[in-house]
């Protein structure tokens, strides 16, 4: 398992003047034009190094919470592995059947698409 100190990393004095202390303007020159939805993540050099993964999970977590799952008519799924790999791609792309859930359905409606 590899892990990263990306604390030390956003400390390093060879990188950073005063890199103990906190400067916003280190990252004003990405804030002009920038998508807030993921400021949580922060933004510029210092900013999170599992926001791709983190994203990953959310959007995961939230097509399972909005839809119903099913397999396809025939009720099938083919799961042959290509390359005898349980990782990786399948022989075949896997199907699903989603459906919004009535629970969500009003939610969605109201929402507003830019």
């Amino acid at each position: 398992m590899l892990y990263i100190n990306a604390w030390a990393i956003q400390r390093d004095p060879s990188l950073w003047d005063e890199s103990n202390v906190f400067k916003t303007e280190r990252f004003a020159y990405e804030i002009e034009g920038y998508n807030y939805k993921f400021l949580p993540f922060g933004i510029g050099r210092r900013s999170c190094p599992a926001n791709a993964f983190a994203t990953r999970n959310i959007t995961l977590a939230t097509l399972i919470q909005c839809f119903d799952w099913g397999a396809p008519k025939d009720g099938l799924v083919d799961l042959t592995l290509k390359n005898g790999t349980n990782i990786g791609p399948k022989e075949k792309p896997l199907e699903a059947i989603c459906h919004l859930r009535s629970s969500i359905a009003d939610i969605v409606a109201q929402l507003k698409v830019n």
